[in-house]
């Protein structure tokens, strides 16, 4: 028989496994914008690959402060 307190340990890995993931892929961006960051002259591709992985940064951030709340 599983017990109550097992119940919500097996409930709460997959969260804790997005979280990790999201957080590694938070990270991961975050290093290529860093990257992008220290080119002198970025050309629009790279312009544009910079905006759409801080929209993604960003909407990384809210999913992994929504998940990270209680209940």
């Amino acid at each position: 028989m599983i017990d109550a307190e097992s119940q919500a340990s097996e409930a709460h890995q997959p969260t804790a496994a997005r979280l990790r993931h999201l957080a590694n892929e938070h990270q991961s961006l975050d290093a290529r914008l860093h990257h992008l960051a220290t080119l002198l002259y970025p050309s629009v591709d790279e312009t544009l690959e910079e905006h759409r992985l801080k929209k993604r940064k960003l909407a990384l951030k809210d999913e992994i402060a929504r998940l990270a709340q209680p209940g």
